[in-house]
């Protein structure tokens, strides 16, 4: 798994998807054993066969549903939900300071870069393109002397959010199609149908408020990248 702008996959984001994926692998036990009965026997039976099997094989499967929850849930939010504007602390900042980095990257890498930059900064805010395309945080980040810890530790913990976020949608939505369901074959009755829904918004607002947070958290990694390499460009000069 790796942010918009391309930044190396890390330890965080290893933990940011295995849980995630555990949840989802549990959701998939779950419908698996509605339509085969015995596949929590089959399971049981694995786990007293060897534990160490059992945990490799759910480990090994929570890896790969994790990246499962992470692509769906990215184009879910980042492409359907979220696609006005996108996810970046850079957009946030004044037109002053925004130059400001441009200008200091441009001195690094040279001017083409910087004239690069400028004209896809306009697309970039229109959403034309995305900040991969942009490739503003790459520059500052490989140029970033101490690449800080809580950057990578914001870019996780935004990714597992946003992974969370997607993974609470499935109840909510269950509960509704389910209420929806029951309604209409009379097994219950108006009151338990708005009872049903009313749980069903539950993990729907938990959901928004977590995707909010991973925004949150997102932009803080972002402002952690650009504010040192700012620092970093400033005091190079003064040590010059």
């Amino acid at each position: 798994m790796q942010n918009s702008n391309g930044i190396p996959f890390n330890f965080y984001d290893h933990i940011a998807v295995l849980f995630p994926g555990a949840i989802l692998l549990s959701y998939f036990i779950i419908v698996t054993s509605w339509v085969f009965p015995n596949t929590l026997n089959y399971l049981l039976n694995l786990n007293n066969l060897s534990t160490a099997i059992f945990v490799l094989l759910f480990l090994i499967l929570s890896f790969i549903f994790g990246h499962i929850a992470y692509t769906i849930s990215k184009r879910s939010f980042e492409v359907g939900i979220n696609s006005k504007k996108p996810v970046d602390k850079f957009l946030d900042f004044s037109s002053v300071k925004q130059e400001e980095i441009i200008t200091e990257v441009e001195k690094i890498y040279g001017n083409n870069i910087g004239e690069e930059l400028r004209f896809n900064l306009l697309k970039y805010k229109n959403n034309k393109i995305t900040g991969s395309q942009f490739g503003l945080k790459n520059y500052c980040y490989a140029l970033v002397e101490r690449k800080e810890i809580k950057h990578d530790m914001f870019v996780a913990l935004a990714d597992f959010l946003r992974s969370t976020a997607f993974l609470l949608i499935i109840p909510g939505l269950s509960l509704i199609v389910m209420s929806l369901v029951k309604l209409y074959s009379n097994d219950i009755n108006i009151i338990n149908f708005i009872i049903y829904f009313l749980y069903s918004l539950l993990p729907i607002a938990a959901s928004n408020l977590l995707y909010k947070r991973s925004i949150r958290m997102r932009k803080a990694a972002d402002s952690i990248i650009y504010s040192q390499f700012l620092y970093d460009a400033k005091k190079n000069k003064l040590d010059i």
